[in-house]
């Protein structure tokens, strides 16, 4: 059996905070090329980490280097949004480059989310000092 090459993708918890109100905000990046084959891993992690005690309400997540999604990455996002806002907490990406905020654009939900320029810019808005 051919050896796998490396993934093309990198998941990085940044840290969990405090922001208004009390409301738990987990801060992540993703980087690199998210395809069918990195889904289930990302998934994995990201559900571990949202359903900690106290589980997060908002998602800050890093965009800036993703160099593309394909739709079972976006598919992915929907679904955290839906599962966030049902707790009453959001999903924000911050600096998606043109290709992923195109993709998300085209398919009709990048209104679903909260675009930043930067993470502080992100986290203030969620009332993190």
């Amino acid at each position: 059996m051919k050896p796998r090459p490396p993934a093309a993708w990198r998941f990085t918890e940044r840290g969990t905070h405090t922001g208004a109100e009390g409301a738990h905000v987990l801060s992540v990046a993703l980087a690199g090329e998210i395809d069918a084959d990195a889904v289930p891993p990302i998934k994995l992690r990201l559900e571990e980490l949202l359903h900690d005690a106290p589980a997060p309400t908002h998602l800050v997540l890093d965009a800036s280097r993703v160099e593309f999604m394909q739709s079972a990455g976006v598919g992915y996002l929907i679904l955290v949004h839906r599962q966030l806002a049902a707790r009453g907490g959001s999903l924000s990406l911050v600096h998606p480059r043109t290709q992923l905020r195109s993709t998300l654009q085209i398919l009709g939900v990048l209104p679903l989310f909260d675009i930043y320029v930067d993470e502080p810019s992100a986290l203030a808005d969620l009332g993190v000092a």
